[in-house]
């Protein structure tokens, strides 16, 4: 829903479609001295929906599409449908802690993408500077529950995308846009 268009348990790598916008954004980070990593629920592997070799075929789909150079230094991703705590599954921010002691990542200056108010929460969890939630995917089903959840004002007509605010005294931002199109490379400083 991010990267890729939301097929809904996605198994079949002939689905695989990047949306516009997702090289160009990858390119502009590693450009900025970024590592690009995804984490991402694959639920569908634990409910029987597809396998992990069904998943690993998609996902090699999705890098050949985005092409050499590739610009993603690592992906994460829980098969599980349980919110365990010990488990990975978003909104738990352990996905995101692994990727910080493995690469020695500094998560105050990091950036969270995502469609979910899980990807949102896991994020801000794990310590990122900000948080961005696309409309793409499930986020237009999600985006009234995280203005809710972030208490923003719920008339739209209130601000304009992109929209951008501090949620707690950490400096911490969340910013709406609709898609990556949208991300401006200023983000990234």
């Amino acid at each position: 829903g991010v990267l890729i268009e939301d097929k809904h348990y996605i198994s079949n790598p002939d689905d695989v479609k990047l949306f516009f916008g997702v090289k160009k954004l990858l390119k502009l980070a590693k450009k900025k001295c970024r590592l690009n990593i995804i984490v991402t629920n694959q639920s569908g592997i634990d409910r029987g929906y597809f396998s992990w070799d069904d998943y690993e075929k998609v996902t090699s789909k999705m890098l050949e599409i985005i092409g050499f150079p590739n610009y993603i230094d690592a992906i994460y991703a829980c098969g599980s449908s349980s919110n365990d705590i010990l488990d990975w599954r978003k909104p738990s921010p352990n996905m995101l802690l692994e990727a910080k002691n493995r690469f020695h990542i500094k998560m105050d200056e990091s950036i969270m993408i995502g469609d979910r108010i899980s990807d949102l929460k896991a994020g801000l969890d794990s310590g990122v500077r900000m948080a961005v939630h696309v409309l793409t995917g499930k986020g237009k089903k999600e985006r009234d529950e995280i203005i809710k959840y972030f208490n923003f004002p719920e008339n739209n007509e209130n601000y304009q995308l992109p929209f951008k605010a501090k949620i707690n005294n950490k400096n911490q931002e969340v910013l709406l846009i609709n898609n990556l199109l949208d991300f401006k490379i200023d983000y990234l400083n």
